[in-house]
């Protein structure tokens, strides 16, 4: 049976990240929110007896930070999960420590845009794993105006997207750090490092972007733990919205314009349940054959009055 949590701080990472098929379910008030999580281990992990490397945490409030701000992660590690559970400890802590700093910034609605990169730049030297790990990080929290904000930050191939039912293909929260990114073998070239066309690793890593890794960063190789930091997104009281972020075990076999049709049409189906887009959007990655671990978290902002409004 699904567990319900509100108002429950870091118990879904405790509960959740070593079952490999379940649904755990969130309800804030303060946030007009709902949310689901779903986690699977990949094929290939299960066939070499491994465990899922996709370490996912939320804080619905996060630790004494103001405005009933919450933050939801997905950390994917590469070559084992230690790196992923060292950046699930640290990162949140480090995050709501400088909070304080952009309380009237976030207040006004203008987000936490000058204390990301210090914040993942610190849990990246402070991960002590050889390994390393994506790490995609989303606040949200209330406004004076009664908005719920929502700021993403990432490193990586785990993705972000909000949908207001205006854009078909949602709006794009993240970026995706691999040498299939053109503005990435951009930056790796303005720094005198440059890549055959076909090549799409980075000295074995399919990524550019990420924590850990500390032996490659210390070669000066183009591996960076620098964030993208989206703009905030506002959803006014009487509007609603979907959020869906998830591992690349999703993003490799598919893409937002059809993960938001499935969950438009499961929507009007199940009257809005979280629970049932989500296992949706699951079932959609299986169809289309995904190998890897995949995460997929699901969030819903309802209009003030409605018990299950959706776009």
């Amino acid at each position: 049976m699904p567990v319900c949590f509100l108002q429950h701080p870091g118990v879904f990472s405790e509960k959740y990240e070593y079952l490999t098929q379940n649904n755990c379910l969130l309800c804030s008030d303060d946030l007009r929110l709902e949310g689901c999580a779903v986690s699977h281990t990949g094929k290939e992990h299960l066939r070499r007896g491994q465990g899922c490397e996709d370490v996912v945490h939320w804080e619905v409030p996060l630790r004494s930070a103001p405005h009933s701000t919450s933050l939801f992660c997905i950390f994917d590690g590469h070559c084992g999960r230690n790196s992923a559970k060292e950046a699930r400890e640290l990162l949140p802590q480090i995050l709501a420590d400088s909070l304080p700093k952009v309380s009237d910034s976030m207040q006004s609605g203008n987000g936490a845009d000058s204390i990301w990169e210090q914040t993942f730049l610190t849990t990246d030297d402070r991960i002590k794993s050889e390994e390393g790990c994506t790490a995609t990080a989303l606040l949200v929290w209330t406004d004076d105006l009664g908005n719920v904000c929502l700021q993403a930050a990432n490193v990586g191939d785990s993705a972000v997207v909000y949908s207001d039912g205006v854009h078909k293909e949602g709006i794009q929260m993240t970026a995706d750090h691999r040498l299939t990114n053109p503005d990435e073998r951009q930056r790796l070239a303005d720094m005198g490092i440059h890549l055959g066309q076909d090549r799409t690793r980075l000295y074995g890593l399919n990524l550019s972007r990420c924590l850990g890794d500390k032996f490659l960063k210390d070669e000066d190789l183009g591996l960076s733990a620098q964030p993208h930091v989206s703009s905030v997104i506002k959803i006014a009281p009487d509007q609603s919205g979907i959020v869906i972020m998830a591992s690349d075990g999703l993003w490799d076999v598919t893409d937002a314009q059809c993960v938001l049709q499935i969950v438009s049409r499961i929507a009007k189906q199940s009257n809005g349940s979280v629970k049932a887009m989500t296992d949706a959007v699951v079932q959609h990655a299986q169809r289309q054959r995904t190998r890897d671990d995949l995460t997929v978290v699901l969030l819903k902002v309802k209009a003030l009055g409605s018990s299950s409004s959706f776009v």
